[in-house]
Order: C-alpha cells, then sequence, then structure tokens
C-alpha cells in the first residue's frame, strides 16, 4: 500500500515539520518560562541536528492555540534570508512583523508594511503602542548562529531597549551561547545578552525513557513493537541523535507491516542501509566536530571505553550533548554506533594529519610541502610571480626571516600585472583624481592627496591608489577584489620589514606570509584573466 509522505511522521529535515516527540520536560519548562506574569526572555541552544526548530515550532503552535498569554506570535527563520547588516535585518523584522499583527492590528500591520525612516526607532515606538494597547508578541528568532558574526552592537543594544518593553518577549535559538557566537568583541559587551534567563535551555539527545516513549509512539500507535534487544539496538546505533533516530524509525514505518515485533537483525540490515542512503548528514555531523574531538571520539570508539581523566572535559561535553558518547561514573563509553562506523573511513586521513601536522617541527616541515603542492594547484600563473614565490617558500628553513626577503620582489610583479591589465598606458584618468577630490558617495571627506599622474613609482603610493579603485564609494574602477587588495597590503607591508628588519621572524608568521602570497597569485590568475 502507498504511503502519502505527508503522513509520515519520522520526517528527515522536510516540511512540513514533524510534531515534537520526545524532551517533552523541556518544552513544558520553556512554556512556564514564558507563562509567567512577567515572562522570561530565554535561549535555546543545541548542537545541529538536534531539533532545534521543532522545539521552537511546538513553542509557536502552543502559544497559537493558548491565546490568554500573547496576542501574536512571529516565529522567523533567519537562515532563509541572506542577510548582510543591521538595515537587512530590521527590513525583515518590520515584514515578519507586520504579517504577525494582521490579526491583531490590521491598520497597524499595514502602516509597518510600508514605514520609512529610522527603522530602529519606528520598531520602539510599535512596541510602545503595543504596550499601551496591552498587548504582547512572542518574537521567536531561530538560527541565530549567522547573524550573531555580522551585525553591530548598535543592534543588540537596540533590540535590549525593546525587550524593556511588556509587550514584547524574545525566544531564540542557536548552536552555542550567544554571547560566544559574537564575531566583534565590541557586541560581546553589549547589555542585550543580559537580558535572557541565565541558564539556557539545553537540548541533548533523546535519553530518557519518556523520551523514547513518546519518539517511538507513532510507531506503537501502528502497532510496531521492539524486542528488548533491538530496542538497545535503536539507542546504541542513533545515540539518541533526532535525525539519526527518525531515519532508522522511518524505515521501519515503511517497511514493516503490522502487527509485527522488530528483531534485532531488522535493525542491523536497516543500520548498514542508512550509513549509505544517509552519509551526507552523518559528514555534516561529523564536520561539526572538531578535530580533537573527532580524534577523542574514535579513540573511544577502539576501545570501548576509557577513563574520563584521559579526554579533555570539554571534549567529553561536546561530545556528549551530540550523542557520540555517554559519561557512566568515570568511564567515556561509545554512544552512536553509526557514526563510530562512519567515522573509520575518515580514521586514515585524520591520524596523517595529526602525524603530519601535531608536533611542531612536522608541522613546519610538512607546511613547506603543502604550500609547494597549493602553488601547483592555481592554473595560468605567472611564470616570474610563481617562481619568486617558490623561492619564499624555500627560504623558509633554516632561517625563516629570508623568505621575507621576496616579498617586495612579489609586490613589485604584483603590481606590474595588475597595471598591464587596468591602466596599460601608465597613467591615471584625470577624472578619477578630481573626483578624489570631492566627497565620495556617501559624503566621507575628500582625499588629501589622493595620485594623479603616472602611477606613482613607491609600492606604499601604489597600494593607495589601488585602494581608492576598489572602494565602491569612490571613483575608478577595477576588476581588483578587495580581499585580493588586502592580500597585496599586507605582502607590501611585510616586504618593508624583510628589507629593514634585522630581528628573528619564526617559521609560524614567515609561513602564513607564504601562504597569503599563495592566495594571492591565485585571486590574480582569475581576477586578472
Amino acid at each position: 500500500m502507498l504511503i502519502n509522505e505527508q503522513e509520515i511522521p519520522y520526517k528527515i529535515l522536510k516540511k512540513p515539520h514533524p510534531p515534537l516527540m520526545g524532551r517533552k520536560d523541556l518544552l513544558q519548562k520553556a512554556i512556564r518560562h514564558l507563562c509567567k506574569i512577567t515572562p522570561d526572555h530565554i535561549s535555546i541552544i543545541g548542537p545541529k541536528f538536534i531539533g532545534k526548530t521543532i522545539f521552537l515550532r511546538e513553542i509557536v503552535k502552543y502559544f497559537q492555540k493558548n491565546t490568554n498569554h500573547y496576542s501574536s506570535v512571529f516565529y522567523w527563520d533567519i537562515r532563509q534570508k541572506f542577510l548582510e547588516n543591521d538595515q537587512n535585518f530590521y527590513e525583515n523584522f518590520f515584514y515578519g512583523l507586520a504579517a504577525c499583527l494582521e490579526k491583531v492590528d490590521k491598520e497597524l500591520s499595514e502602516v509597518l508594511k510600508n514605514v520609512k525612516g529610522d527603522l530602529a526607532q519606528n520598531l520602539s515606538s510599535i512596541f510602545e503602542l503595543l504596550e499601551e494597547e496591552k498587548q504582547k508578541i512572542l518574537v521567536i528568532l531561530d538560527g541565530m548562529d549567522e547573524i550573531l558574526r555580522k551585525m553591530s552592537r548598535n543592534l543588540w543594544d537596540n533590540l535590549r531597549s525593546l525587550a524593556e518593553y511588556s509587550s514584547l518577549c524574545l525566544v531564540t535559538a542557536s548552536r552555542r551561547r550567544l554571547r560566544e557566537l559574537c564575531a566583534c568583541p565590541d557586541s560581546r559587551t553589549s547589555d542585550f545578552w543580559n537580558i535572557f534567563y541565565e541558564t539556557p535551555i539545553s537540548l541533548r539527545p533523546l535519553e530518557t525513557d519518556q523520551d523514547w516513549q513518546d519518539f517511538l509512539e507513532p510507531l506503537r500507535q501502528k502497532n510496531i513493537s521492539f524486542f528488548p534487544d533491538a530496542l538497545r539496538h535503536l539507542k546504541q546505533w542513533t545515540g539518541g541523535i533526532p535525525i539519526l533516530a527518525n531515519c532508522i524509525a522511518k524505515k521501519i514505518y515503511l517497511e514493516h507491516n503490522p502487527p509485527q515485533k522488530v528483531q534485532k537483525r531488522h535493525l542491523k540490515n536497516i543500520s548498514q542501509k542508512i550509513l549509505e542512503e544517509y552519509r551526507d548528514y552523518l559528514d555534516e555531523i561529523w564536520e561539526d566536530c572538531s578535530a580533537n574531538e573527532q580524534k577523542s571520539f574514535l579513540y573511544v570508539a577502539e576501545q570501548g571505553e576509557v577513563n574520563q581523566k584521559k579526554l579533555s572535559a570539554s571534549v567529553i561535553e561536546n561530545l556528549q550533548i551530540r550523542g557520540l558518547i555517554r559519561l557512566t561514573e568515570d568511564k567515556v563509553r561509545l554512544a552512536c554506533r553509526l557514526m563510530a562506523h562512519h567515522a573509520q573511513k575518515s580514521k586514515s586521513t585524520l591520524s596523517f594529519l595529526y602525524d603530519a601536522f601535531e608536533k611542531e617541527k612536522e608541522y613546519e616541515k610538512n607546511f613547506l610541502t603543502v604550500l609547494q603542492l597549493r602553488l601547483e594547484q592555481i592554473p595560468h600563473l605567472d611564470p616570474e610571480l610563481k617562481n619568486y614565490i617558490k623561492k619564499a617558500i624555500r627560504d623558509l628553513h633554516p632561517q625563516p626571516k629570508f623568505a621575507l626577503v621576496w616579498m617586495r620582489s612579489i609586490t613589485m610583479r604584483a603590481f606590474e600585472l595588475i597595471w598591464q591589465k587596468e591602466l596599460p598606458n601608465g597613467q591615471i584618468p584625470n577624472s578619477w583624481s578630481t573626483a578624489w577630490k570631492r566627497p565620495d558617495k556617501e559624503g566621507n571627506p575628500p582625499e588629501l592627496n589622493p595620485p594623479s599622474g603616472k602611477i606613482p613609482h613607491k609600492l606604499s603610493q601604489q597600494c593607495y591608489l589601488l585602494r581608492l579603485m576598489c572602494d565602491e564609494r569612490k571613483a575608478g574602477q577595477t576588476r581588483i577584489s578587495p580581499a585580493t587588495f588586502l592580500l597585496l597590503d599586507h605582502i607590501q607591508s611585510v616586504g618593508d620589514l624583510g628589507q629593514h628588519s634585522q630581528k628573528n621572524i619564526d617559521f609560524s608568521f614567515a609561513s602564513s606570509v607564504c601562504l597569503s602570497a599563495v592566495e594571492l597569485c591565485s585571486r590574480l590568475s582569475s581576477e586578472l584573466v
């Protein structure tokens, strides 16, 4: 009998989202926070594929059904939009809030759709008005990880001010604590992070008997049950990781005709199929672990169990919350056999990398090979530029400071290649020089002494010229990207150091400069075609 995909309760990252199965205790905990007379702003955290979105959508469903606490619920999956800056955030926030308010205040919703001017100030006015009207909006922000790396402190401070209104309650979801995800040190000092209840709600794998009972309920309703050893097998092979448990449960749901009791051999066969059919998801879970976590997991998988003192506390915690290991008293044991089998394929590569780079001497020796191989990968290389970089890599040993001597030659040749394409007559257009003496497109002050006439001889002045050409706010044009300019500017500065400094330069610094030179070479070969 054909089964409609929509009717299958076990879905793997497909819409419509399945209901929450398991972790009902955490859901009730979140709801209690949000149902207080003065509700708490709460943060949900958990690793990839742990079920944060399904958990949040269950909160949405609860408050859409129980309307005595909030006038409306605004759920926003931030990952669905490409947000580059604060303005993008506010624009999308307004759009979502307008849709959310349609049933509460249609007139205000229409106003929001056409709002102009200072969006942050307008947002404050809206929540002030909602507060006066005794309205309360639950705003749920899913996938905070990406925007936390891009937005300014100003945005977080504005959200902090909004959160003071009784008309707004916030729920966020991310893989780690919000403050930890901020790329900008200035943003980490914002008071926004202090508005949340001090302990985030941490989603972990399915662990308790009640979790598993809830998870397997759709199978029970279909009159499919498990022999005890088969149920143990299900837990041991998936580690309670929701997406892996769903993969196996879905196959059982589709392949077993009721009434039937699932045997261990059935699960073994299904588990082998999962390793092939869903290896992309296994890859993503594996790649979400650091190299040290991967190495530690493979060690536990090989040993069966190890004393917890042999692993760092942070590694144990991170592997535990992913469902890959479990800690019993002082013993660390394997929790997810699917991942252990999958990870074996990466073992030889991981072991090689550790052997090659774990110790400083091996790292220095083998990194030279990495640089040489990367240089050979680049097509259409200018022979002269390639030769300078090869010499710089060669001179990293035995005295790294000698590698820096080549940076000036690399810079000179790079500029020769750029000007041959960009300004072949060697002259800077008069229209550019004139425009640089005026405020730019955004009204920034004019350049005090911009280059004019012939391309300057000094490399520092050539960097200045290229910077102006790369700046979209200013006159001039070039096929050179801002990223390529930054690499060239860096190498030019190091070239000055290489010509004049007699101080010792260590391998780490010199090799990083050589890598920058290799990547400059790569970018020039593609941008100057």
